[in-house]
Parts: structure tokens; sequence; C-alpha cells
């Protein structure tokens, strides 16, 4: 009986050494810990994906927007690009951080593009 006792010893621990010693001769743990970073990056780059595809979808919006709105198209090339209709007077007013007046502008839009007129 004790010698076979002593025989299942020795073979669970010749499993164990075999055993370790295989993952310790392929590095096993430290694949693990790659194999994890690479996962976690992943994760990370697909979250990125996401988000730039819902940018691209919001622009599509805007630009499907500017085509079909002539009334967005003309606020954006005021705002964006300082375009006035012939003869249109813009007023620029300064605020302070208190909402106070500090200064008004008067441009004759003689300096900027033009929008088309109106017919």
């Amino acid at each position: 009986m004790n010698k076979e006792r002593l025989l299942w010893c020795l073979g669970v621990v010749l499993v164990l050494a075999v055993g370790f010693g295989y993952g310790y001769q392929r590095n096993l743990r430290q694949r693990y810990i790659e194999y994890q970073s690479k996962k976690d990056d992943l994760k990370t780059m697909q979250q990125e994906v996401d988000s730039l595809r819902q940018k691209v979808e919001e622009t599509r919006a805007g630009i499907a927007t500017l085509e079909n709105n002539p009334v967005e198209t003309e606020a954006r090339a005021r705002k964006d690009a300082g375009m006035t209709r012939p003869g249109e007077i813009v007023f620029k007013i300064e605020r302070s951080s208190t909402g106070e007046v500090t200064g008004v502008e008067a441009d004759g839009g003689g300096d900027g593009e033009k929008l088309p007129a109106e017919d």
C-alpha cells in the first residue's frame, strides 16, 4: 500500500512538474498578459471606431440639411464665411462678460463676399 501511494504521489508530482515546465518554456503567463492587453486595446479601438462612425453619420445628416435647406445654407454662409446680401448692413455687437454692450460696429458689406440677391 505504501508503494502504491508513493507511486501515485510521484505520478502527481511528475504531472505537475511537466505542466509547469511546459508553461514556463512556452512563456504562457506573459503571453496571456499580452493577450489581455491587446484585447483591451481592441475594445478601446472599437469604441473609437463606433464614435467616428457616429460623427460621420452626423456630418452626412448636416450635409443633407445644407443641400436641401436654403435657409440653413444661407445661415452657414453668413456665419462661417461672413457673406452678406448686396446693400445689407451688418451690425456686430460686442458684450462684456457681465452682458453690457461694449461696442457696436457697422459693416456695409463692402469687404465680404456677397450672397446672391433674392428673386
